[in-house]
């Protein structure tokens, strides 16, 4: 009954946004005549410009699908019912702290630039990307550190407990 309840709320809200975007956009041209095509082409620029803004300041990209789709298929309604929300995550008490944590992070990042020149020359092909990565979160590129990867964690458990038996003073997991 519950699923049912969440899967009527979001049929639901759709079927009203879609209804706001039908009436906005009927009395664009009722209301402005010619200069209707404009505004819309205005609006939908707008939306392509927040829908940017969300992929570049995503955290996870696979949760936000859900504005990107919602303001690409209905412009005027996606985008609004997004600043409503997305003002309301801005002035939270919980954003607000975790962005002061974040500045106050922030100095023990040591960003040194022979490094991030060192990377970038032994990769070329993804010089942009090790650019882009420093620029635009602020984490710092250090050296003598590495990773392994493991497809699934089948393969990367018995080399864990064999790297935890190993362990003399400290075990730190990510």
């Amino acid at each position: 009954m519950n699923i049912l309840k969440k899967i009527f709320s979001r049929t639901t809200f759709l079927i009203l946004a879609a209804v706001v975007e039908v009436l906005i956009i009927w009395a664009q041209f009722r209301w402005f005549g010619s200069v209707a095509a404009w505004i819309e082409v205005v609006l939908r620029v707008i939306s392509v410009l927040i829908v940017l803004f969300i992929i570049k300041y995503s955290r996870h990209l696979s949760s936000d699908m859900m504005w990107i789709l919602l303001i690409i298929l209905l412009p005027v309604a996606g985008t609004a019912v997004y600043l409503l929300l997305a003002s309301n995550l801005i002035v939270s008490p919980t954003f607000r702290r975790l962005q002061k944590e974040t500045a106050d992070a922030r100095k023990y990042y040591h960003k040194d630039e022979k490094i991030l020149k060192d990377v970038c020359d032994a990769d070329r092909e993804r010089r942009g990307q090790f650019r882009y990565i420093s620029d635009s979160s602020g984490f710092p590129f250090y050296e003598n550190t590495g990773f392994d990867y493991y497809p699934l964690g089948d393969e990367g458990y018995p080399v864990m407990l064999q790297e935890l038996k190993k362990a003399e003073k400290f075990i730190f997991i990510e």
